[in-house]
């Protein structure tokens, strides 16, 4: 087939110039691979599309997109029974708050039927879904207190332990008895527990478990799980 009048309309460059203006990658594909119509229909039909568009742009403005992500592969996933991840579900909302704005921005203004109709009438806007998933995740490594009442009650206990916690290890550190056994008046996070620096040759002062990692580094430097913390979290 002859495609030299690519070159002399510069369809190329006119390809070229909307694939920057592309929101996501696939589209940008889908813009690269686009080829002329094999008909006169087909190509004032698109053409009638085009303009019932530009004609809707200047009535209601330009509709508002939020982040465009493909999400194809991931409504394929979840419908063979796959279990999403907060990054796809996030995916997911931000799709659906597109879908709902641009069926908004459709109907803004009365018309009569368009050659459009077809492509917004097949959007289907789930706010009940859209806005549970907004409540729920935060972002894709954090899940909000609000997901689910065993969610919130284990996070409201994790919090009220680890206060409990650095109450008691305060109270260590502020007793004239106890403090003189310790290197620093401050409580830190090591390994994921909380502990005191106590100086080695107290170590039988004070109860509790070593944290060994820190040993290795400072010979006379311990670090302390207290007993009374162990107790507390168990």
């Amino acid at each position: 087939m002859d495609v030299s009048y690519r070159t002399t309309l510069e369809l190329d460059k006119i390809i070229a110039r909307a694939v920057q203006l592309c929101t996501c990658a696939e589209t940008k594909e889908m813009m690269r691979a686009i080829e002329p119509f094999a008909t006169t229909e087909e190509e004032r039909y698109a053409l009638a599309q085009t303009n019932a568009i530009n004609a809707l742009l200047l009535k209601n403005g330009s509709p508002r997109f939020g982040a465009v992500h493909e999400v194809r592969r991931v409504v394929a996933h979840a419908a063979k029974g796959g279990i999403l991840s907060m990054g796809e579900l996030l995916e997911i909302a931000a799709a659906l708050r597109n879908f709902s704005g641009l069926a908004q921005w459709y109907g803004l203004t009365d018309h009569d039927m368009l050659p459009t109709d077809d492509l917004f009438f097949a959007l289907a806007p789930q706010p009940v879904l859209e806005k549970q998933i907004g409540e729920c995740i935060i972002s894709p490594e954090e899940m909000a207190d609000t997901a689910s009442v065993t969610l919130r009650d284990l996070r409201r206990k994790i919090r009220a332990t680890e206060d409990s916690i650095r109450t008691k290890l305060d109270a260590i550190i502020k007793n004239s008895t106890t403090n003189k056994f310790l290197q620093d008046a401050v409580v830190s996070i090591r390994n994921g527990r909380y502990v005191v620096p106590v100086r080695a040759e107290y170590r039988g002062e004070v109860g509790g478990v070593i944290d060994y990692h820190r040993t290795l580094t400072f010979e006379k430097l311990i670090h302390f799980q207290v007993s009374l913390c162990i107790d507390g979290v168990a």
